[in-house]
């Protein structure tokens, strides 16, 4: 794994000196990258966010997955990153894909139409392996 330096090298990955906040990625195939995030992703950690994403997909990987598992806030800042990073890897046939977003933030990406431009899926094994078409990643509040 690889740390930015601010960052705090750990067992577990990198992690952000912030409380609230944690990121960190890694590569786990030759063109797929994995950034997982942690805590709240808002106008403050935004910066720290988009910086790490960009580093990640400066390599142009097929499939750059944003791990949300243990997010538990995003606003337009955040979300805004993604979708521009989805459209730049989209010029160069990759994309973006959301793993595990909690039924609170999903809410909040269904309401400004995320979903729709950015693949979503409950599990890492579903970033492979699509499920069908009438089940897909779905809020439930």
């Amino acid at each position: 794994m690889t740390c930015l330096s601010r960052e705090m090298r750990s067992e577990t990955g990198c992690w952000s000196n912030q409380v609230e906040f944690k990121i960190g990625y890694k590569r786990v195939e030759h063109d797929e990258m994995v950034v997982r995030v942690a805590g709240e992703l808002d106008l403050s950690t935004t910066p720290d966010f988009e910086a790490v994403v960009k580093e990640v997909s400066s390599s142009n990987p097929r499939v750059l997955v944003i791990d949300m598992r243990d997010l538990s806030y995003i606003n337009s800042s955040g979300m805004y990153v993604l979708l521009k990073t989805q459209f730049r890897l989209s010029q160069d046939g990759g994309e973006v894909v959301i793993v595990g977003a909690s039924p609170e933030v999903l809410v909040t990406l269904e309401l400004i139409g995320v979903p729709l431009r950015i693949r979503c899926v409950n599990t890492m094994d579903e970033v492979h392996n699509p499920p069908p078409k009438n089940r897909s990643c779905r809020s439930q509040v």
